[in-house]
């Protein structure tokens, strides 16, 4: 016996142009060219006209919370803009359905708020999984309670032509069909957007985060830390894009690497923080498991989230340990540029002193010249007094 599903996801789509006219009369409906149009439904539940091709699908007595699009509940203004650009797109026209099994639906799709909250974390990842711009979508939601499924209508639809044909290299919009893998990614992440452990693991991954910087923080009294750190300092490239993934980093990364295990295993609060992580990833591993068997999913190993988190947590804590060491380089670059500043300063220094005992010197070497001189010149005078004393004989004999 097949499990239910908790989440199920249905997608027609209307291109521009149809072959007949029964399918001119159903784009109609979801471009707004009749009065009672696909929004009024998703706005007002089973009291508009239900679509043409949910005959059998939806039940009675279907309320809506209303419609609205990525920034919250369309006012009048809001809905004219968008029917508007429907009646004269030339885009495809998507339909999706949102449909919850019933107590899942009960427990996490409780209000428009959270089906807001829902589409807006997650609806552009689908667009861009399915090969569509999201800047360039158009689109609008309700949530219908009162059935056995609570369920989410959303319509779509690309508000320019930016595919680009190879033939003439001409604009033109999508043809419709979506990528088989984007509505498989965008069951499990709807499901994942109201997991528990979901909610779990991002509040055990910031817990970490902040313990590892606290732990490069601490690396001033830690030695290895602090010698690793220094490594990977010396390690830097000189110049370009010094970022975890960089390729100019090919040659580091093992260091940065080696210094995030050491941290997660030894800085006792961290391995701590980490054991936990892992821990809500192997229960997140075993939900989304148990979703693939139920939705049929093959190829489970594509959608598991411990290995690529662990790879994120992994780059983003490298890219603060690498800050870290751009520190270390910087300020030891300072350290010896001032270093540099002194050498240099106590030579000119030297220089000045060994000018100025040479200026003594000269000083003192020509003082003594000059007192010599000096000497000389009084003994001369000395000598020329005695001897014109002796030629005047004024002395007694």
């Amino acid at each position: 016996m097949s499990e239910t599903p908790n989440v199920v996801v249905r997608l027609l789509y209307y291109p521009a142009t149809g072959n007949n006219k029964q399918y001119a009369a159903r784009r109609a409906y979801y471009t707004s060219n009749v009065a009672d149009d696909y929004m009024r439904y998703i706005d007002k539940g089973a009291g508009a006209a239900p679509p043409p091709d949910y005959v059998g699908y939806v039940g009675d007595g279907e309320k809506s919370s209303g419609v609205f699009g990525k920034g919250g509940m369309l006012s009048k203004e809001q809905k004219a803009e968008i029917r508007d650009a429907l009646r004269v797109t030339g885009s495809v026209v998507w339909d999706m359905v949102i449909s919850f099994e019933s107590k899942y639906g009960d427990k996490h799709l409780t209000d428009a708020d959270a089906a807001q909250g829902m589409l807006k974390s997650q609806l552009n990842r689908f667009f861009k999984k399915a090969g569509l711009n999201p800047g360039n979508m158009v689109w609008f939601a309700g949530l219908h309670t009162n059935t056995d499924n609570r369920h989410l209508h959303v319509s779509f639809f690309e508000r320019e032509p930016l595919s680009i044909r190879q033939k003439d290299k001409s604009p033109h919009y999508h043809n419709g069909k979506l990528r088989k893998t984007a509505f498989e990614d965008f069951r499990l992440a709807i499901e994942q957007h109201f997991s528990d452990t979901a909610t779990q693991i991002k509040a055990a991954r910031k817990e970490l985060t902040a313990s590892v910087n606290a732990a490069f923080s601490d690396a001033a009294y830690n030695r290895t830390v602090r010698n690793k750190l220094l490594k990977i300092a010396a390690a830097l490239p000189p110049s370009g894009h010094l970022a975890y993934d960089s390729g100019n980093m090919d040659a580091v990364r093992p260091l940065v690497d080696q210094l995030t295990a050491y941290i997660l295993r030894r800085h006792a609060p961290t391995a701590a923080a980490y054991s936990e992580l892992k821990t809500f990833l192997n229960l997140r591993d075993g939900e989304i498991r148990d979703a693939c068997r139920k939705q049929r999913i093959k190829n489970v190993g594509n959608h598991l989230v411990s290995d690529k988190i662990i790879r994120d947590l992994y780059r983003r804590l490298g890219n603060n340990a690498i800050a870290a060491a751009r520190v270390i380089r910087s300020r030891q670059n300072d350290d010896r540029l001032a270093a540099k500043r002194n050498s240099i300063q106590r030579r000119i220094a030297r220089n000045k002193l060994a000018r100025a005992i040479g200026d003594c010197l000269k000083l003192g070497a020509r003082y003594e010249e000059e007192c010599k001189d000096a000497f000389q010149e009084y003994l001369e005078r000395l000598e020329a007094a005695g001897q014109a004393e002796l030629e005047r004989g004024d002395y007694e004999m």
